[in-house]
């Protein structure tokens, strides 16, 4: 997957964040501090800084991503693309829709990010669930409906599910056990076990 970016550094904070885990709980030092190299002109990262010990210190390469102000900024001033909510510590804003987003001022809110359910219905919404979708290459934009459909992919109940919600909503409570349920189904099927993964 193409990405220019890479972290060359981190200054991490000292002390740890406690993280739940299926058999009890571990310890982790999130970073306060990230220094990211872009590789330039956009490339894929390493094509022309080559892995050695000296791409690091490319210092006109650098960008840096400070946390705590990433976090105010989330906090205050970006809204979902969604529902157009806020973003708190339980319900962060933090899914973004693609690689290249428009970028925004820092005084302004980051755009095309999303909750974690928002951003599940909002793929929903956007899914083509046409019964023998019109295809051209067998994925892309379905000349039926004007939805569209990945490569390989079906359409799931609970993507029918979801596609009935409003625009802008997020999933209902008494909608979401039987979600869950389909997911775990979903994923049980494919042999990964449904405890040990995040649901939205």
């Amino acid at each position: 997957m193409h990405d220019p970016r890479v972290v060359a550094f981190e200054i991490r904070r000292p002390w740890p964040e406690r993280i739940p885990t299926k058999t009890g709980h571990r310890w982790y030092w999130p970073a306060i501090i990230t220094f990211w190299h872009r590789e330039p002109g956009g490339r894929d990262s390493g094509t022309i800084c080559k892995r050695n010990s000296h791409w690091r210190w490319h210092i006109h390469h650098l960008r840096i991503q400070i946390r705590p102000l990433q976090h105010l900024r989330r906090w205050a001033l970006t809204r979902c693309a969604w529902c157009g909510g806020p973003s708190r510590k339980s319900d962060r804003i933090n899914i973004g829709s693609s690689w290249n987003g428009i970028r925004s001022h820092w005084w302004q809110g980051e755009r095309g990010l999303f909750h974690h359910d928002c951003n599940t219905v909002w793929h929903a919404s956007r899914k083509c669930l046409c019964r023998f979708p019109d295809l051209p290459r067998g994925h892309g934009r379905c000349v039926g409906c004007g939805k569209f459909r990945s490569f390989g992919t079906g359409v799931s109940e609970a993507d029918r599910l979801l596609a009935t919600l409003p625009s802008g909503s997020r999933i209902p409570s008494e909608m979401r056990p039987l979600l869950e349920q389909i997911w775990a189904e979903r994923l049980r099927a494919r042999g990964v076990d449904p405890e040990s993964t995040v649901k939205p």
